[in-house]
């Protein structure tokens, strides 16, 4: 059973939806500032962060390598190359954007978003994402074998 609502959103939750919001607002402005690296993956080396360290010992990409050059090709609405660089990333991304639109709603639009992400059933989200998770690696790796793309 859904607890009653109180719009705009209650005071407790305010802190959490503003955070989200500029969570999601810093995330796709950085993705904006960030220049797409055009071998797919070391974006992040223009914060200053090392190359990948696991693609360096194993020559094959680690689990996230590419987020961020999907982030940045997407934030340039670049839909298929960001889901071909890491489908994973291409759908962090949107979700970013979804997760801020929503805050937004439930800040100051009347959206009761948190009362309709509490009635959702959880339980099969973590295994399913997980699952996409692998997959989206399986795809990186296969696209830096030259099996695919």
């Amino acid at each position: 059973m859904m607890a009653a609502s109180s719009f705009p959103a209650r005071r407790a939750d305010r802190p959490l939806l503003l955070a989200c919001l500029l969570g999601a607002t810093a995330a796709v402005a950085l993705a904006l500032w960030l220049r797409p690296d055009p071998r797919g993956f070391g974006t992040h080396e223009q914060l200053g962060l090392l190359p990948c360290g696991f693609k360096r010992v194993t020559g094959l990409p680690c689990p996230t390598c590419g987020m961020t050059t999907s982030f940045a090709l997407l934030a340039r609405g670049r839909l298929a190359a960001a889901a071909d660089v890491q489908p994973f990333g291409a759908f962090l991304f949107l979700a970013t954007i979804g997760a801020g639109l929503l805050s937004a709603a439930e800040l100051f639009a009347r959206y009761p978003f948190l009362d309709r992400l509490a009635a959702v059933r959880w339980r099969w989200f973590g295994p399913l994402l997980a699952a996409c998770f692998f997959l989206a690696w399986g795809w990186a790796c296969a696209r830096a074998a030259g099996i695919v793309g």
